[in-house]
């Protein structure tokens, strides 16, 4: 209740009087010290009184205090002993009346009776007094006659009933003070009203949050708070719900003292007395305004944030569809999720349906290029994957039709509502491959070249050099000593000269035609020769002097051949000029010649040095020359224009290493007419 600008919870015991639905108001106002209230706050310690009015009389006391928030707060109690006292009153006339009759009839009887009975009735009346003056506890004998017995055990109980009583009422009292307190204490705003609605307490929540005091608010109904934002039949349904004994629980939007709207939860729950009827309700409201400003914020922020991820979904999805690279996402079970139309006509797919229906296992070859599955080489890649988070491997991928093409791919790790997602871009790089390849054919190219410098720089300082300085030198000697030298050591110089002017042009001549072959511009031009004729002229071009060292295991003066003459006869000249070379002096050396019906083989056998098992490798390029040729002169170019030539005739040279010697051979496709087998 209200009393002044303070607020007291109050109790009372009264057997003869319903309070239940009285204002406390007057019960308090009837206090014997009219200060009690103010003393009681100012010093806040107890206040001890009396009271005497139409409630009857007894004692009260006022017990203030304070909550947590620092408000003060007073307790009040009272105890009517008006009933104890009638019926102390009452039991005394009684006994009073009953000792007169005693104390008349023990006259009549003796003197003796009268002595039994008096100091038991002395002691009992001393009692009934001492509880008439409040007094309790006092002990009630049991000695006497039956009757005075009977009174004793009567007052006894009286007595054990009473002071049970005062214990239930100090227990009351301090669960009240606990509640109180708490109530009191609390953060939310509670009000207690009356079944037909009346506010009869308030708490210092509720004065803070409404503006209203609880002066202002004891008497008057809720809808002081009402703002007019909820319509008639929101009220009929609270009425409804919490008068049928069930709680009601909702969002409000109420009215404050100075006008202001305001947002609260509000709970009211129905209270009822042991008969199971409703008295009153306990109204607790909690101002949400902060709370409902947080959830419109944060309402607002889900809705600009999902608006900014419906536009980044929209521009990830032009992106995904608009990349030139395919696209392909897949979960941690191998599944792929989704992937772009350039994934799909990469891998020339009808429709997306059937490659995400495949996986990536269905997208790839059974091996690698290195030799591992394909299986083995993406667990490997998945393993670097989980440490790094990213990665960029080559892979070989198969298309629907079956073919293989190398890709880039770009492979992330990322989570998606805890769940890991595998994006990879994928690229085609057959075109680079390509690129790359003909890179590394035109760098290895250039390494040849840059060898082939290597190798012609040397031969020139040999082949070209020294023929060049025997040559100077007999040009010297016989321009100094011309005439002084006899004539036939002139005519060995001057054969000298020859010699090294020959050799320097077939140096060159091999040099020109290296560098047309290397143009492409070796020119062929088959046609029918006497075979026999071709062979016999060669041989007598490479060795002129007799006896001849050659031995030809063919003759037949009338078989035609057709051929390049001119180049078949450069593969003939460099056999026999190098068989001559290595073989020792005074060896011979075969010329062997097999005729088919559209080929033609010609083999030289030497008895010469042969060639290093290493180094038969690079027989047939430029400027190649064994490292056991020692000082014997040579170009390097002859095999290399030799396997040229065999090449524009669509044949092949060939080197087969014998016990003593070498065989080099070459087959031509030829058409031959008139020919027969020599033995």
């Amino acid at each position: 209740m209200q009393m002044g600008d303070q607020v007291v919870f109050t109790t009372a015991t009264s057997p003869s009087k319903d309070v239940a639905k009285r204002d406390y108001a007057p019960f308090f106002s009837a206090h014997a010290d009219p200060h009690a209230f103010d003393k009681a706050f100012e010093t806040m310690k107890p206040v001890f009184g009396s009271f005497q009015n139409e409630w009857g009389h007894g004692r009260m006391v006022l017990l203030p205090g304070r909550d947590r928030a620092g408000r003060a707060y007073c307790f009040g109690a009272s105890v009517s002993v008006d009933a104890i006292e009638a019926e102390l009153n009452k039991t005394l006339r009684h006994s009073i009346y009953l000792g007169m009759g005693f104390l008349l009839i023990g006259m009549l009887v003796s003197f003796l009776v009268s002595n039994t009975l008096a100091q038991p009735i002395v002691r009992l009346t001393g009692i009934a007094d001492e509880i008439a003056r409040g007094k309790m506890g006092q002990p009630i004998g049991t000695k006497g006659p039956a009757e005075i017995l009977s009174l004793g055990r009567s007052l006894a109980a009286m007595d054990r009933s009473i002071r049970q009583t005062i214990g239930e009422l100090e227990s009351d009292r301090e669960k009240l003070r606990l509640l109180s307190g708490a109530l009191e204490a609390a953060a939310n705003a509670v009000f207690i009203t009356d079944k037909e609605g009346m506010i009869v307490w308030v708490n210092t929540a509720f004065t803070t949050f409404t503006g209203y005091s609880a002066t202002e608010a004891i008497g008057k109904r809720p809808n002081l708070l009402r703002s007019g934002k909820q319509d008639h039949e929101f009220y009929k349904k609270l009425w409804e719900t919490i008068l049928n004994g069930e709680v009601w629980c909702s969002e409000i939007i109420n009215r404050r003292k100075e006008g202001s709207l305001y947002p609260e939860e509000i709970t009211i729950t129905p209270m009822k007395d042991s008969r199971g009827e409703i008295t009153h309700f306990i109204a607790v409201t909690q101002d949400i305004t902060e709370r409902k400003q947080a959830r419109e914020t944060l309402e607002q922020r889900v809705a600009e944030r999902t608006e900014e991820l419906r536009r980044s979904e929209e521009q990830y999805r032009m992106l995904f569809e608009a990349s030139r690279d395919a696209i392909i996402t897949t979960d941690s079970e191998g599944n792929s999720l989704d992937c772009n139309r350039a994934a799909v006509e990469m891998f020339g797919f009808a429709d997306k349906r059937t490659l995400l229906a495949l996986g990536p296992g269905g997208l790839s070859p059974e091996f690698q290029p290195d030799g591992r599955t394909s299986r083995e080489a993406f667990a490997e890649v998945l393993s670097q994957l989980r440490d790094k988070g990213s990665l960029f491997v080559e892979w070989q991928h198969q298309r629907a039709d079956g073919t293989s093409f190398p890709v880039e791919v770009a492979l992330s790790l990322f989570h998606v509502a805890g769940q890991p997602i595998l994006h990879g871009m994928l690229r085609d790089i057959t075109e680079r491959k390509r690129a790359e390849a003909v890179v590394l054919q035109n760098m290895a190219r250039a390494e040849e070249l840059a060898r082939l410098k290597s190798r012609f720089v040397s031969m020139a300082s040999h082949e070209l050099r020294t023929p060049l300085a025997n040559i100077m030198l007999a040009c010297e000697l016989l321009k100094n000593f011309g005439n002084e030298i006899p004539a036939e050591r002139s005519r060995s110089v001057l054969s000298g000269l020859v010699t090294g002017v020959s050799s320097m042009v077939r140096t060159l001549d091999d040099l020109l035609l290296a560098g047309k072959i290397e143009e492409g511009k070796l020119p062929f031009t088959p046609v029918p020769f006497a075979l026999l004729d071709f062979l016999d002229r060669r041989c007598k071009e490479v060795q002129p002097e007799l006896p001849s060292r050659i031995e030809i295991a063919f003759h037949d003066a009338g078989l035609n051949v057709a051929a390049d003459e001119r180049l078949l006869g450069h593969i003939l000249q460099n056999f026999l000029e190098n068989a001559l070379k290595y073989s020792p002096a005074g060896t011979k050396v075969e010329l062997g010649v097999e005729v088919g019906a559209d080929s033609l083989t010609l083999s030289v056998l030497d008895r010469g040095i042969g060639v290093p098992e290493a180094e038969r490798k690079f027989l047939f390029e430029a400027f190649s020359r064994a490292s056991n040729v020692g000082d014997k002169p040579g170009s390097g170019l002859g095999l290399f224009i030799a396997q040229k030539c065999a090449q524009a005739h669509g044949g092949r040279l060939r080197y087969t290493p014998q016990p003593d010697g070498s065989i080099f051979a070459v087959t031509i496709p030829a058409t031959t007419t008139g020919w027969a087998p020599a033995h």
